[in-house]
């Protein structure tokens, strides 16, 4: 199964971002707008009720204030940050999303809208959206870095490269730059680039973020028990920090502590919900258990941040033929090995649901796809020509490839 380690900044930094995007921006009255005073009235108090914290009377004096003036874009756009606060944010979407329609130029406008789809982890969304921001305007900083995050949420390390790596004069102060562009380095096996920026981090003192990028230096490198130290230092300086316990459960599921991982990924989702790892580790635990109901929103909520990651969608197929749900499950494998040709788990998967349906030729035909794949992967590993010259003297030799299933 294809595997990454799932480096996402914006769990990482979920305080060092906040600091550097702060909150949504408020729209101001319109200037000059005395034909509907009832209108702006509402909208002025609606204003002042926001600024002082009372977002349930800014909500219901905003609308009010919508009621009698419908056309108000920067009405609808700071109504949308009050149900942020209250992390309504589908309510707060659909009111960006109006405003932006109203006003497409507005970059401030939709620059809200993405972050509202970020903050709800509709991280495909959410990029698109800083993407257009950056279309309208290329220096707007905290588009860019969390589109940048974005891009490691969904597994694109070179586009979050591409797209950070010309601006670090802008960003010379900000840890959230250097973690993300480190994290996409690192991810792309560029660890003295990425070594650069942990130093950055670390010139700013001891620091909990700091240790979690040494971690996923450590975790590249498959050297667990440094990882998890970097963790226990990471955990101790803040135990509240996102990420932390995510990369915990992976080196702990390395090492064969089945327990122990379950716990720390269940302790990231208790300070991210939203983390992707410990969803997807998660649900399949739980679908290992047979509690495939208790499975299924976590498996959904991983999709719902990468909906075309093969590892989630594999999940999800798994589930199905757990739940005997044949139909299902052929749709999505067939879309899998689509997208990802040499997904070989996938294929076995999906010959057992072939037989299942009594598609005994398509079966076969995986079968046969699966031994081209077990037989490239033999050859490409280290000393298969010796082994082969070998064959020629004696029975064949056992490999460990993944196996077709029964018929």
């Amino acid at each position: 199964m294809p595997s990454s380690l799932s480096l996402r900044a914006r769990c990482c930094l979920a305080a060092l971002l906040c600091a550097a995007v702060g909150h949504p921006a408020l729209a101001q009255p319109r200037p000059g707008s005395g034909t509907r005073p009832t209108a702006e009235s509402f909208f002025q108090q609606a204003l002042e009720l926001q600024r002082a914290g009372d977002v349930l009377g800014a909500i219901a004096a905003y609308q009010a204030s919508l009621n009698l003036d419908a056309d108000n874009p920067g009405a609808r756009s700071n109504l949308g940050a009050a149900y942020v606060t209250l992390g309504r944010y589908d309510e707060a979407i659909t009111a960006y999303r109006t405003a932006v329609g109203a006003d497409p130029a507005n970059v401030a406008f939709k620059f809200n809208l993405g972050l509202a789809y970020y903050k709800s982890a509709q991280v495909p969304q959410a990029a698109d959206v800083f993407g257009t921001v950056l279309a309208l305007q290329s220096d707007h900083l905290n588009a860019r870095l969390l589109l940048g995050d974005c891009h490691l949420q969904m597994g694109r390390f070179q586009q979050a490269i591409d797209l950070l790596a010309l601006w670090e004069e802008s960003y010379s102060d900000s840890a959230a730059y250097a973690y993300i562009l480190g994290s996409a380095l690192i991810e792309t096996d560029r660890l003295d680039q990425g070594q650069r920026l942990i130093d950055r981090i670390f010139s700013k003192g001891d620091s909990a973020e700091a240790h979690l990028l040494m971690a996923t230096v450590h975790l590249r490198r498959t050297d667990n028990p440094a990882a998890l130290a970097e963790l226990q230092k990471a955990a101790t300086l803040n135990p509240k920090l996102p990420l932390v316990h995510s990369l915990m459960g992976r080196a702990l599921l390395r090492t064969g502590d089945q327990e122990g991982a379950a716990k720390a990924f269940a302790t990231e989702l208790t300070i991210n919900p939203n983390d992707f790892q410990a969803n997807l580790e998660i649900g399949d635990l739980r679908k290992r258990e047979q509690r495939f109901d208790d499975a299924e929103p976590y498996i959904r909520r991983a999709l719902r941040m990468r909906p075309q990651d093969p590892t989630a969608r594999f999940s999800l197929a798994g589930l199905h033929v757990s739940r005997g749900e044949a139909e299902p499950a052929r749709a999505v494998l067939e879309a899998i090995v689509a997208d990802s040709p040499t997904f070989t788990e996938a294929y076995v998967l999906l010959a057992t649901v072939y037989y299942r349906l009594q598609r005994r030729d398509d079966g076969d035909r995986m079968r046969e796809v699966i031994e081209r794949l077990n037989a490239d992967a033999q050859a490409r590993q280290p000393g298969a020509k010796a082994a082969d010259a070998a064959a020629a003297s004696g029975p064949p030799a056992q490999t460990g490839a993944a196996g077709a299933p029964p018929r």
